[in-house]
């Protein structure tokens, strides 16, 4: 089999819906493809690495997804719903999102998170707190939806996914009336 990198993610995401983030190695990867451990790492130095690429993969639907013409509010509200759809795709995606490491050397990938918001009128600096904001709000609540436990227990207090819509949008009003 030749190896690359999608083939690489496509089995750890497999992995992560299969046995979840605890479960998630690269020898479990390595096991999933029937080859070698070591020959995963010409791809990727360490799980580390594995992790922030499948993060990527996980952002990269959310942002795909979003029309960069959209006035900031509906970008946010727009982005906000394509990562909660994105996230909730997978097994514990939420949680790997939450707990991957950025990649150091990439600080060219902020630039790129914050050119929609900054040509729709924002300073970048608002753009990448607005968009932080948006994401800490989606993860957190995208694990307590990924927890059957807690969600079961949530919803039979008030209309669980249905609030999703309310947070998302009072965050993003009150971020506008900043």
């Amino acid at each position: 089999m030749k190896l690359d990198k999608a083939k690489i993610l496509e089995a750890a995401l497999a992995i992560l819906d299969e046995q979840g983030l605890e479960k998630l190695s690269v020898r479990a990867v390595a096991r999933h493809l029937d080859v070698e451990a070591m020959s995963l790492y010409w791809y990727f130095q360490n799980k580390d690495e594995l992790v922030r690429e499948m993060a990527s993969h996980f952002y990269g639907k959310a942002y795909i997804r979003v029309d960069a013409r959209l006035p900031w509010t509906e970008w946010l509200m727009a982005f906000g719903r394509a990562l909660q759809n994105a996230l909730s795709s997978h097994r514990d995606a939420a949680r790997l999102c939450a707990f991957s490491q950025p990649d150091p050397g990439n600080l060219q990938n902020m630039d790129d998170l914050s050119a929609p918001l900054v040509k729709a009128g924002l300073s970048k600096n608002d753009a990448l707190t607005y968009e932080a904001c948006v994401i800490s709000f989606v993860l957190g609540w995208t694990i307590f939806d990924q927890n059957e436990a807690y969600r079961n227990r949530l919803e039979s207090q008030f209309a669980f996914q249905a609030s999703f819509e309310v947070g998302l949008k009072a965050l993003i009003d009150g971020l506008g009336a900043r």
